[in-house]
């Protein structure tokens, strides 16, 4: 302990004379502590004093809490020495800013301006390998002027988040400075002695002392940082203006570099032909050798030219997909970058709609052409390489073609010939190897075309999906206020007073003529329609009277069908060809937009309205109500009428791009839009509307009260959203569903349509089965001269139509409503995954992790966010399950079960288990969408199935007994039964109870559990025969031989009777009045029991009439008794007795 004494003075004399000297602070920076007047240290204090430290005697424990204190004082006095370098270093940046900015300016002002053509006069005579060494450097210098101006745009990138985080550091920093920065007091060591204390507080000062200096630094640093991005912001632009300078002028020269070689490249490949096709000319009368070799090397020179002129042009497109992979690339990660800061805006939403609408088609970037241009290439490349391989050793190759040949003339022998060929191939292979060179060239362009292809469908689809998915949750205008209202009077006048009203009618009487070949077509083909409307009406009236006539053929029909298309396309199309006349005026396209937007929404107005003329499909082919075919065809009618003057006057609108017009009138045409919808969808789906006795008609059972009242409730809650969206701004997100719903209302026509057709088509098939069975059962009883009277109206009867062949056609239009709905509403889809950002409530639960490295198990607690997105999801999968439950068993049943042959109840059995497991599924799937997971709610299920099971055990007990059925099979359905006193037929195995059908056609319901724990006959289970004991009683003295005979008579002609088992007659033995007989029979079906028995015992009675064999009546003898009455009446004795 000797040595603490002079220890502790060296400390205190470290804290109170700063062995290092005084420090200021730097400029701006606050006082280190008001009033503190201790000394600065400095790192070779802090270093000496763990030297000291190192080397004393003191206690272990107290060694290394001191020397800790001291290592972290050392370390703030470090951070203090690299803030005031990086201080200094800024400073110096500082002050040198005005002198670079000229600097900056004057190379700037030096540099030729970006659309100067480069100076190619140095690349004069330059071969085509010059001009691509030239081209390489260039495209080197532009790589780094590219890579430069990256790094400034991140400086600048950088620049800005700094300029944003230094105030609240600097904020941060002046605070901590005031209040003095502290230290955490740790436990002294149990042996610091007497000296201890001292040194340990004294290390502690140091700390504090150290990590002030080190704050103070920092805050000097950030105020210069601060006053440097102020002072070097014109530095930065100087610098990036001649970076972008330097990058340009680097991609002309390479581009007209690239160019140039191409050029030299291309005229050498003609040069190559011309002397290629002169040599052949030239080869023309000599050897046949010189003159195949000759002609090959034409074909290739010619090949050659080809390929590089195609190789320019890919290499041109090439350049056009970077430069648009580029633009995109740049723009979404701008657009990102503006989302994450600004948030969605209004004036965001004109930037993402207007991006969105200038993004190209993704599926149009690669064709088919591309692909098999790729693959040609290769091809060609390859068969390059075989040929050149043949090529590898010339006098191989020209011994092989010379063996043997006449030289010919011109050549004394075979030799000279040899030699020739072998001069004129090495030519030819040095021209293949060019070849070689440039296919080479060009598949490497194609593929990395194809990549770069791919690489801009993925950006176009990323950045298309990122504005699908914000697009329609941004207002694109304020919200409707009075201001609007009381504007709308004059934005009605001014709206008809403005000239483009009467460039609108100058544009529609304009005789000339200046659209295109197709629009002229458009106008004689409406030409042709109006002509032949009333030709049409006169064909359909025919149409229908041979299809009431018809013997079950569909033709009248389908070419009523055709003429009802030709028929409602008459007005769109006269809507769009008056648009076509409007869009050739520029002044008012946009109202010819309008028309043929028209005239697309009108589409199946106009389809339904031609199906319920009077003549038309509905009511005489397809024979839906004349009241209900009026009330379509006028609502229809009136709502096509009304939109086309909406829609006009809201292209011209749009073609003002008026603001405050748009804000009043166009969104009073919007609102009026949707209660024209409004309006149509009340007619339609009102109480006994038209909708609901249309599906009476074919065959359904209407709305119902529930399902109608559900499906207006839906309709007029879209109504309600698309007004609230246009109330509040949201013109655009209105403006797309509405254009949705307009599909999706073509959609359901055109279904309605197929599906009347359908329907029609299966009465017409049945409609001829019935005539071909006429037809057998008249040609058997011998009319076959008679001819056949069809029905009188042709209709759809559905007790004619299978119910197996309408499910199955409910099931495929249902199928394709889903997948066209997917199809059509696509483009809103990806806006519902913001939803996703909506929580709805968190759930926190706590899960068993393994670490990496091995050991035991850690819990951790996780949160798990609800969604909107999720809750909606799990109402989909719901309302999903619900649908399949009650459809895909029957779908199964008509696609796969009905056409394999299964044990009867087999397929009930899987239908039924195919509901539960459905159901089940379905109910997994929706609690785990809401966050329930097992871990979460066993102990629930635990709980509530022990209270259901005492609570409802009878209803466990048959749920459970059910399954046992379903899966046993024991009783099925059609099985015949006998549980108790009940008989009956099986109908239904259902959770809860199996229904029975008895003999009264009396439905029962069993309770399942009485299947499993009571006794059941079934009569059918596993052989459908049943024994029959028909009991027949003779009277005494009757033909015993006779009688047996008859009876086995009348059962073998009985067509019920199984033939075997035979028929046996048993004289069961001697009764009261009767001579006992049993005819025992069998009988295939057991349902057939009643009608057999009355069929025999009717046989029986009658064969007995006929033999006079006698069935017995009861017999009874009656023995009497009788006393003398004179023991009861002594004085009537004898004449009682003579009476008797």
């Amino acid at each position: 302990m000797s040595r603490l004494i002079p220890l502790t003075l060296l400390l205190l004399l470290v804290l109170s004379s700063g062995l290092a000297g005084q420090q200021e602070p730097g400029p701006g920076a606050p006082p280190l502590v008001p009033g503190d007047s201790e000394g600065e240290l400095s790192i070779a204090s802090a270093t000496a004093a763990m030297a000291e430290l190192t080397d004393a005697d003191m206690d272990a424990e107290l060694r290394v809490a001191l020397i800790e204190i001291w290592g972290e004082a050392l370390a703030q006095l470090e951070a203090e020495q690299t803030s005031g370098v990086l201080r200094d270093s800024m400073q110096q940046e500082l002050t040198s800013a005005p002198q670079q900015v000229e600097q900056a300016r004057a190379e700037l002002a030096s540099l030729p301006p970006a659309s100067t053509p480069p100076d190619l006069s140095h690349t004069a005579g330059a071969t085509a390998r010059e001009l691509d060494a030239l081209t390489e450097a260039a495209e080197t210098a532009q790589l780094e002027a590219e890579v430069l101006v990256q790094q400034l745009r991140d400086q600048r990138q950088l620049r800005n988040a700094r300029q944003a985080e230094i105030p609240s550091q600097l904020a941060g920093l002046e605070e901590e400075l005031a209040d003095g920065p502290g230290v955490e007091l740790e436990p002294e060591p149990t042996s610091t002695g007497e000296q201890g204390g001292p040194l340990l507080a004294a290390a502690r000062r140091a700390l504090r002392q150290a990590r002030r200096q080190a704050l103070a630094a920092r805050f000097s640093r950030l105020e210069v940082e601060r006053a440097s991005y102020e002072g070097r912001r014109d530095l930065l632009t100087s610098r990036q203006d001649v970076a972008l300078r330097r990058l340009a002028l680097a991609q002309g020269l390479s581009t007209a570099l690239t160019a140039r070689a191409d050029e030299v490249r291309l005229a050498q490949r003609t040069e190559e032909a011309r002397a290629a096709d002169q040599a052949l000319a030239e080869a023309r009368g000599r050897h046949p050798l010189l003159v195949a070799l000759a002609t090959r090397m034409s074909e290739l020179s010619q090949r050659a030219l080809e390929l590089e002129s195609q190789h320019n042009a890919d290499e041109d497109r090439l350049e056009v997909v970077r430069a648009q992979l580029a633009r995109i690339s740049a723009e979404h990660a701008d657009v990102v970058s503006k989302v994450e800061k600004l948030g969605l805006s209004n004036a965001l939403g004109q930037i993402l709609r207007r991006n969105r609408a200038a993004l190209p088609d993704p599926g149009s970037l690669a064709t088919a052409e591309d692909a098999s241009a790729t693959s040609k290439a290769q091809e060609l490349l390859l068969r390059l390489e075989d040929e050149r391989y043949e090529l590898t050793d010339l006098d191989q190759w020209v011994a092989l073609r010379t063996a043997g040949v006449d030289p010919g003339p011109g050549f004394e022998d075979v030799n000279s010939l040899a030699r020739e060929l072998r001069l004129r191939a090495a030519a030819f292979r040095n021209r293949l190897d060019e070849v070689r060179g440039t296919a080479a060239r060009r598949f490497e362009s194609l593929a990395e075309l194809g990549a770069e292809l791919t690489k801009s469908e993925a950006r176009i689809r990323d950045y298309g999906a990122f504005i699908d998915a914000r697009i329609l949750w941004v207002p694109d205008a304020r919200p409707l206020d009075l201001t609007d209202l009381l504007a709308l009077p004059g934005s009605v006048r001014t709206l008809f007073t403005s000239p483009q009203m009467e460039r609108v009618g100058e544009a529609l009487v304009d005789t000339r003529w200046s659209g295109s070949v197709a629009d002229g077509a458009s106008v004689l083909l409406l030409l042709l329609l109006l002509l032949l409307v009333r030709p049409i009406r006169r064909r359909m009236a025919l149409e229908a009277e041979r299809a009431r006539a018809g013997m079950g053929h569909m033709t009248p029909s389908v070419f009523a069908l055709m003429l009802t298309c030709v028929k409602a396309a008459t007005v769109p199309l006269a809507l769009w060809v008056l648009g076509s006349r409007l869009l050739a005026t520029p002044q008012v396209g946009a109202a010819g937009q309008a028309l043929q937007l028209a005239a697309a929404a009108i589409v199946p107005l106009t389809l339904l309205s031609a199906i319920c003329a009077p003549q038309g499909l509905g009511p005489l082919h397809f024979r839906w109500p004349a009241e209900a075919c009026v009330t379509l065809r006028t609502s229809t009618r009136r709502l096509a009428w009304g939109l086309i003057p909406l829609l006009l006057l809201y292209g011209l609108v749009v073609a003002r791009d008026d603001p405050q017009l748009d804000a009043s009138l166009g969104r009073a045409l919007r609102l009026v839009f949707v209660l024209l919808l409004s309006w149509f969808l009340q007619r339609l789906l009102r109480q006994r509307g038209p909708v609901d006795r249309v599906l009476q008609s074919s065959g359904g059972v209407g709305l119902g009260p529930r399902l109608r009242v559900q499906a207006l409730i839906l309709g007029l809650a879209i109504m309600l959203l698309l007004v609230g969206l246009i109330v509040s701004g949201y013109q655009y997100s209105a403006q797309v569903i509405l254009s949705e719903l307009i599909d999706t209302a073509m959609l359901v026509v055109v279904l309605v349509l197929v599906r009347s057709m359908g329907l029609l088509a299966l009465a017409t098939q049945a409609r001829r089965m019935r005539f071909a069975q006429r037809r057998r059962a008249r040609e058997a009883a011998g009319h076959e001269g008679e001819v056949l009277v069809a029905d009188e109206e042709l209709g759809i009867d559905v007790a004619q139509v299978s119910a197996q062949a309408r499910q199955l056609m409910r099931a495929g239009i249902t199928l394709a409503f889903l997948l066209a709905m997917a199809g059509i509403w696509a483009n809103v889809l990806p806006a519902l995954s913001r939803l996703d950002d909506v929580a709805v409530y968190e759930r926190s639960f706590q899960t068993e992790v393994l670490p990496e490295e091995g050991g035991a198990a850690q819990v951790q607690t996780l949160t798990q966010v609800v969604s909107l997105a999720d809750l909606l999801g799990s109402l989909i999968t719901l309302v999903v399950t619900f649908v399949a439950v009650r459809n895909l068993p029957g779908l199964l049943d008509i696609a796969v079960l009905s056409r394999v042959r299964l044990q009867p109840g087999l397929g009930y059995a899987i239908k039924t288990l195919t509901r539960y497991v459905l159901g089940l599924s379905g109910t997994l799937l929706v609690l785990g969408q809401l966050g329930a997971t097992w871990e979460s709610m066993q102990w629930l299920v635990a709980a509530m199935s022990v209270g259901l099971g005492f609570g409802l055990q009878e209803v466990f007990a048959n749920f459970v007994s059910g399954v046992i059925l379903l899966f046993e099979r024991p009783v099925r359905v059609g099985d015949i039964v006998t549980v108790g006193q009940t008989e009956g037929i099986v109908t239904r195995i259902q959770m809860r109870a199996t229904t029975i059908k008895d003999w009264n056609f009396k439905e029962m319901l069993i309770p399942n559990k009485r299947f499993v724990t009571e006794d059941v006959t079934n009569w059918t289970l596993s052989d459908p025969l049943t024994r029959l004991i028909l009991k027949v009683g003779l009277a005494y003295g009757s033909d015993t031989e006779l009688a047996t005979r008859t009876l086995l008579d009348v059962a073998q002609r009985n067509s019920g009777v199984l033939k075997t088992p035979e028929p046996t007659v048993v004289f069961r033995g001697f009764g009261d009045s009767t001579l006992d007989f049993d005819l025992r029979i069998f009988i295939n079906d057991y349902e057939t029991w009643p009608e057999v028995t009355h069929a025999v015992n009717t046989g029986i009675d009658q064969a007995f009439r006929e033999l006079g064999i006698e069935i017995a009546f009861p017999q009874r003898d009656v023995h009497i008794k009788v006393k003398e009455l004179g023991a009861l009446s002594p004085g009537r004795s004898s004449e009682s007795g003579a009476s008797a």
